[in-house]
Parts: C-alpha cells; structure tokens; sequence
C-alpha cells in the first residue's frame, strides 16, 4: 500500500519581516469599562475568591468586572476579552486548553497542597487579550494567589490593571 503525502512548503523565520504586537498592559478597567472578566470553577470556596477579586475591583474603580462560571464558557473558543482564571486544570475547563499548550501548569500535583500560581499569559489566542491564572492545587493556592493578585494591582486616573 502506497500513501501519498503532500510536501508543504512554511515559510523560513527569515520571510518575517515584523514582530507579533505586544500587549503588555492586562488592564481590568479602562476608561470606566471592565476589559477583563472573571472566569471561575462552580465550587463555592472559588466562587467566594472570585467575589473577593471583584469587590476590591469595585471598591477602587467603581466598576464590576463580569464574573462567569467554567461552565458558562467555551474553553477552546479564542478569548473576546482579557481572562482572570482562578483555579487548575481539575476544576476549571477555561484552563484546559491553555494547560494544554504548555502556557499554564496548575493542576492537582503542581504546585501541590497550599502552592499557588500567579501567571500571566501573554495574547494565548492571538485575539489582543491575555490571561492571568491565579492558581493553586487547592482553594487555599487559589486563595494566596487572589490576594498576590490583588496586592499587585497598579491604577492611574483612567486604567487598573
């Protein structure tokens, strides 16, 4: 049995004659609109970390970032808009694709019981719009991870991010 392959022909790194754009900045609000949204698992211990997230938003901006569950999403739908995910693999299915692609590595073993991640993704989908993983094995990671986030947040007149 004879199979035939079709050679494909990519383009040499030396045919790139620009550079990706960057995005920086993962900015929550801008101009008194929420750009990020806030994706979290179904269990309530995150959901109450996801609140927290969006309280202290609210309380320095004046706007509510969206809050959405897992489940409400399309995982391996390119993003609309910068993420904030809290958890791992194992309970939250926005991470699964990014986890996947080797961006993100939290799941039940790393980084193990009370370890937490906070990650930035930079444009994962090529969309403009980047991921940040507050994440840990278990609610007390995420939990240390929330208020890192948190403590890291920058503001000016117009912008928070």
């Amino acid at each position: 049995m004879t199979t035939n392959f079709t050679h494909r022909s990519y383009p040499s790194w030396r045919d790139i004659d620009r550079a990706k754009p960057l995005f920086l900045e993962t900015t929550f609000i801008d101009g008194g609109v929420a750009t990020a949204v806030i994706i979290t698992p179904e269990r309530p211990a995150y959901q109450a970390q996801a609140r927290k997230l969006q309280q202290a938003v609210f309380t320095r901006t004046g706007v509510q970032l969206p809050l959405l569950r897992d489940s409400d999403c399309a995982p391996w739908q390119p993003a609309a808009t910068h993420q904030i995910l809290l958890g791992n693999l194992m309970d939250n299915a926005v991470v699964a694709p990014l986890y996947h692609r080797n961006y993100i590595a939290a799941d039940a073993h790393y980084p193990g019981g009370g370890g937490h991640v906070l990650r930035t993704v930079h444009d994962p989908w090529g969309t403009g719009c980047n991921v940040i993983l507050a994440g840990g094995s278990d609610i007390a990671g995420v939990t240390t991870s929330v208020a890192r986030l948190l403590a890291s947040l920058q503001q000016d007149e117009t912008r928070l991010w």
